[in-house]
């Protein structure tokens, strides 16, 4: 029987195939340990899930996105300037 392989990447050209299938490895993200991360945005998610299909872009940024990259991956963010346009 043939082996088959599993083709896990879709590169649409921004990066070389061979950056990611070898190169990128070797960067020290790659063995970061993210599995609370994850299981927190998980539980971010689950919590709400029957709301989500309801909520406009800023209340999907409030109450997932936001809390997703603050508490789950330590990131900072700053509120966008409201621009009026004359």
């Amino acid at each position: 029987m043939a082996q088959t392989t599993l083709n896990y990447l879709n590169n649409r050209n921004l990066f070389s195939t061979h950056y990611l299938e070898s190169l990128v490895k070797e960067n020290p993200e790659w063995n970061e340990d993210v599995t609370d991360a994850f299981n927190l945005a998980k539980k971010l998610f689950n919590s709400r899930k029957e709301s989500w299909n309801r909520m406009d872009e800023s209340m999907l940024e409030m109450f997932l996105i936001r809390p997703i990259l603050k508490d789950a991956l330590g990131h900072h963010f700053v509120p966008q300037a409201k621009v009026e346009l004359r």
